[in-house]
């Protein structure tokens, strides 16, 4: 079951990874995001670690830091939660990703409710 609050957007970004405990800077890579986390390869830190993810924007030369907590370690990759759910830098981020690609016509389309059988032969069940 997955429980992620969002929809992950497929995002190329280099980042660096601050560890609180031990003290360690590392070199990673977005794989995807969405506002309450991200999926992160070549990430060397340990579960459940605060760590700062230093992002760049590509518009804007000025790099911010988001605070996430490590929930998820693979072989190859790991997967954070915002310790903020949609901080503004990840919200900058998302807005340049679903706008180069395009997301945001498909997700309108795609965003319309599904037809709903009728209730009415429910109903001949219950009385």
């Amino acid at each position: 079951m997955d429980n992620r609050l969002g929809e992950r957007f497929p995002i190329q970004l280099a980042i660096r990874l601050i560890s609180t405990r031990p003290r360690t800077i590392s070199i990673g890579q977005l794989k995807n995001l969405s506002r309450s986390g991200a999926l992160i390869l070549n990430g060397d830190v340990q579960l459940f670690s605060l760590i700062h993810v230093v992002l760049e924007s590509p518009q804007q030369k000025d790099e911010e830091t988001v605070a996430a907590y490590v929930t998820r370690v693979c072989d190859d990759c790991i997967g954070v939660e915002w310790c903020e759910f949609a901080p503004p830098a990840v919200v900058a981020l998302l807005q340049t990703a679903i706008a180069s690609s395009g997301g945001f016509a498909e997700r309108q389309i795609d965003s319309e409710p599904p037809e709903m059988p009728s209730a009415a032969p429910l109903l001949e069940y219950v009385s």
